[in-house]
Parts: structure tokens; C-alpha cells; sequence
């Protein structure tokens, strides 16, 4: 049997925590399943919404270096 090394996977959601999600706050999950097999390349987030609105008691769980964030788009 050949070693195949596990593939990786990009994410991409419009909110992850802190921000509140219920949406992010599963695809975060999701994401962190993903980290603790190996398999997860990026978290990419689309920043939407202001951080005013904060998942209580969300401490972050995931590598920073894995999860990039995009400014929302000043028109």
C-alpha cells in the first residue's frame, strides 16, 4: 500500500467567533476537527459584521497562523 499523505482543506465562512455566529461557531468546530486530523490549510473569514457582538466566553482554540481574516470592504 502506497503512503498518501492527507489532503488539505480550505474553509471560507463570513463569521467565525469571537464574532457571534451560529453558522461560524460550527464551521469553527468543523475547522478544529480538521487541524486535530492534520487536514485543515486555511480558515479564511470574510470580517462582516463589527465585533461588537461577541461569542461569550469564546477563547480561541485554533492556530492564528491558520485562520486569515479579510477586512471588511470600505466603500
Amino acid at each position: 500500500m502506497r503512503d498518501v499523505k492527507p489532503y488539505k482543506i480550505l474553509l471560507v465562512s463570513a463569521q467565525i467567533p469571537p464574532a457571534y455566529s451560529g453558522s461560524g461557531l460550527q464551521w469553527y468546530r468543523y475547522a478544529l476537527r480538521l487541524e486535530q486530523r492534520g487536514q485543515l490549510a486555511y480558515l479564511l473569514s470574510f470580517e462582516l459584521t463589527d465585533r461588537d457582538h461577541l461569542c461569550a466566553g469564546f477563547g480561541p482554540e485554533l492556530p492564528e497562523h491558520k485562520i486569515v481574516r479579510l477586512p471588511p470592504r470600505g466603500d
